[in-house]
């Protein structure tokens, strides 16, 4: 594994009372594209701050007397060298992080929640991200202060790369000050930083997890909220996708009857899908698609269907990560009524051991939650219509050096179910000879309540 790279840092203040802060990105040098940028500003008083759009929150924790919203955002081509932030009228001061691309895992960054104090000494929360243990992670601490004749003169112990940025004014004034750690941990509580005096102060603490030659994922979802007939699958739910990006859509209906997915941009069947759940009255099927997305591509897609509750979930491959010249392989089940919605084995044709992304996909009928994923598997979530007409997805990834995989279960109450495996090749991977076709393991099982 490695850490994520910081590529470029830098800040600033607005050097008065203004409504706007107009925060130069190139303070941590020019941005390429697949960067992350993570912005944060700290205010001189409550109230919340407007962003443009395409900036992911991270935090927002304040007080009315000093408040440190802060967000992200991953680098498109043609973005702008700067961002206009609004606000009523303060004094500012801000920092840019700059993470190169290719060097973090694109999975949302963890935000250990923020702490506020009057006191010489802000204390960031201790942090425990919800991805594996052992990743290599960029530990953020922040912590901004009321009064800009206050400075921040130290960091936590074992954090380095300390940067005080302030407007030095003592009745408007306001700094923001922010180190870093290199850590392979499950948790960190970064400690304290040290002012020049006792002052109003908010503090913060981000964890980016660097990668690891697998392919860099992820994932959100969302419903319709009720019966449609058309499906309107926003994909930057899981990030704003870049020319590239491998885009995989999983959605589950209640009831019978074909998707219609858009001719433009155009998805791929992916292989053994859709799954019809049940051959009874009560019905629901999974259907899963993907497209490497091209520049211009809509960030909507509208699937229609049958006057039907629908569930999503939308999965992002970075480009770069994944082997783009083959498919993602899958195998499908379809069992009928039952509990545990159990994605087969799979063991795609031509693979080796390989630092492959697996993907568990399970959808269902009904008013009934899917509440677990695969033991060992993370980053599980559940969308669903939560009525009797409804319908839900679920899905979560393992990371595994593994030639096969078989998920085991997810857990849920009985219901009309279908689940899949779908396996997500890794850049690295080579072929001597790569088939054109994969001969992919089905497994189908079958039980009925009377």
């Amino acid at each position: 594994m490695s850490f994520p790279t910081v590529a470029g840092f830098g800040g600033s203040n607005s050097g008065a009372n203004v409504t706007t802060t107009t925060v130069d990105l190139t303070l941590a040098g020019a941005a390429s594209v697949g960067d992350l940028l993570i912005v944060i500003i700290v205010n001189d008083g409550g109230g919340n701050l407007t962003w443009p759009a395409g900036w992911t929150i991270l935090a927002n924790q304040g007080s009315s007397a000093v408040s440190a919203p802060s967000r992200s955002h991953i680098v498109q081509s043609g973005d702008p060298t700067s961002i206009d932030v609004t606000h009523t009228s303060e004094g500012t001061a801000y920092q840019v992080y700059r993470i190169a691309a290719g060097t973090f895992h694109i999975t949302n960054i963890s935000f250990g929640g923020g702490e506020t104090g009057t006191t010489n000494a802000p204390s960031p929360l201790a942090l425990n991200p919800p991805w594996p243990s052992g990743w290599d992670t960029l530990w953020i601490a922040i912590a901004g202060n009321d009064n800009g004749t206050v400075s921040i003169s130290s960091a936590p112990a074992n954090y380095t790369d300390l940067q005080n940025d302030r407007w030095n004014n003592a009745a408007d004034g306001v700094g923001v000050a922010s180190a870093r750690r290199f850590l392979a941990a499950d948790s960190e509580d970064p400690g304290t930083f040290s002012m020049s005096a006792a002052e109003d102060w908010v503090s913060e603490s981000n964890a980016i997890p660097g990668i690891a030659g697998f392919p860099n994922a992820a994932l959100s979802g969302a419903n319709s909220g009720g019966n449609v007939t058309t499906s309107s699958v926003d994909v930057t739910i899981a990030g704003t996708p870049v020319a590239g990006d491998l885009i995989i859509i999983g959605i589950c209906q209640d009831g019978t009857g074909a998707f219609t997915w858009p001719a433009t941009p155009a998805f791929t069947q992916t292989p053994n899908f859709p799954i019809t759940a049940d051959a009874g009255s009560a019905q629901a099927v999974l259907d899963c698609r993907y497209r490497i997305w091209q520049a211009g591509d809509s960030t909507t897609v509208s699937i229609t269907h049958a006057n039907e509750s629908t569930g999503w979930e939308v999965v992002r491959i970075a480009d770069g990560s994944f082997d783009a010249a083959t498919a993602p392989a899958a195998a499908t089940t379809a069992p009928g009524a039952s509990t545990n919605p159990d994605p087969p084995n799979l063991d795609p044709a031509g693979w080796a051991t390989e630092k492959t992304l697996w993907l568990a996909l399970a959808g269902n009928d009904g008013n009934v939650a899917i509440t677990a994923g695969p033991s060992g598997y993370f980053y599980f979530r559940n969308d669903r219509v939560a009525a009797a007409s409804g319908a839900g997805i679920a899905v979560a990834w393992l990371e595994s050096e593994a030639a096969s995989e078989d998920p085991g279960v997810f857990t849920m109450g009985s219901e009309q179910w279908a689940a899949g495996t779908i396996a997500i090749r890794p850049a690295a991977a080579v072929e001597a000879v790569r088939p054109s076709v994969y001969n992919v393991s089905q497994a189908v099982h079958r039980s009925f309540s009377y």
